[in-house]
């Protein structure tokens, strides 16, 4: 399951943040490795054996992602995949953004993919 925090931040601006997650084929809930995870920020990794990526990013003048979105980039190496894009909303008026430890402690279900 995905989690996003970020260390304490000084007044006024945001810290590390922190993002993991788990990419799964939709019909057997598989962990499916080498695609391409791309944040609205421009930020992007790939998924590992696992299925896992993780970013770990300082916003730069707050700015932080508001969708997240997986392709797949390998061809038919691990099935072939349809691109999935989701939303994120994360602000500083969300309820999950702790303003004291300025951390947010958000929870999102896995990426699911679906073979094309």
């Amino acid at each position: 399951m995905p989690l996003f925090s970020c260390s304490k931040a000084s007044e006024g601006e945001i810290s590390l943040f922190k993002m993991s997650g788990f990419v799964l084929d939709e019909s057997s809930s598989s962990p499916i490795q080498g695609i391409r995870v791309v944040l609205s920020t421009g930020d992007t990794t790939m998924t590992d054996v696992h299925g896992g990526y993780q970013f770990r990013l300082t916003p730069v003048d707050g700015v932080l992602p508001q969708s997240i979105s997986c392709e797949d980039i390998d061809g038919t190496r691990n099935g072939s995949y349809g691109p999935v894009t989701m939303e994120i909303n994360l602000t500083t008026e969300s309820p999950s953004y702790n303003a004291k430890s300025g951390s947010f402690d958000l929870r999102f279900i896995d990426i699911f993919m679906s073979l094309l």
